[in-house]
């Protein structure tokens, strides 16, 4: 239970996850967010299992993906955007437990952002909205908060705020109560500074605060 943002896609080419990665791991260093690239072998064979024997549930074997994921704050999930060898985005626990490399025609990935401040969740859109300009056209995103559709804080707060108060109502306290809630405040700071990396690196804002930059438009497919 928690706002989230779910999306699914296929990268214009699927040889384009590399610089993705790159361009992402770079603004992850700027904006000081921790990352990790998966970089695995399209050739071998899909062989991952979930080890359950630990203290903790462990992916085992071989998984046929490349990517990145991205930990923006403590309180959300990780941003992972994770391609098999046609460039479609996996949902990688789908994955797991499938057993499978075919990817079902509906699959989307998620990313719970509840438990983080409000400006975590509006730079996850700032990202796919530029995911979407440069790499993936057919990238389609389904957002709770409707940040995606509205590009408005305001809708995106109240949203935030109603679902805050019927956790509240149902569970008389959050589960995770070491998390602060209260830091919206320095929400300009963190979403300005990534829009900023966005358009000094790759062009001119559009009305959503990116555009597509010339050197990118070429990789489209025809």
């Amino acid at each position: 239970m928690g706002i989230t943002i779910a999306y699914k896609g296929t990268l214009n080419n699927p040889e384009l996850v590399e610089p993705l990665c790159e361009e992402l791991s770079e603004i992850a260093r700027e904006m000081n967010f921790e990352y990790q690239i998966l970089d695995e072998d399209y050739t071998l064979p899909h062989t991952a299992y979930f080890d359950r024997s630990g203290p903790g549930v462990q992916i085992k074997g071989h998984l046929p993906l490349k990517g990145i994921s991205i930990s923006l704050h403590p309180g959300s999930e990780a941003l992972s955007l994770y391609f098999d060898r046609h460039g479609k985005i996996r949902n990688l626990v789908n994955m797991v437990s499938e057993g499978d490399d075919n990817a079902p025609e509906n699959e989307f990935d998620f990313i719970k952002t509840q438990y983080a401040p409000a400006e975590v969740h509006m730079i996850v859109i700032k990202l796919l909205r530029y995911i979407k300009l440069v790499y993936s056209a057919d990238l389609t995103v389904e957002d709770e908060g409707a940040y995606w559709e509205t590009n408005d804080e305001i809708i995106l707060h109240e949203k935030r705020e109603f679902l805050r108060k019927k956790i509240d109502e149902v569970k008389h306290a959050l589960v995770n109560g070491n998390i602060d809630l209260k830091t919206d405040d320095a929400e300009d700071s963190l979403v300005d500074k990534i829009e900023k990396i966005l358009t000094e690196k790759y062009g001119k804002a559009d009305e959503n605060g990116i555009q597509k930059p010339e050197s990118h438009k070429a990789d489209e497919k025809e």
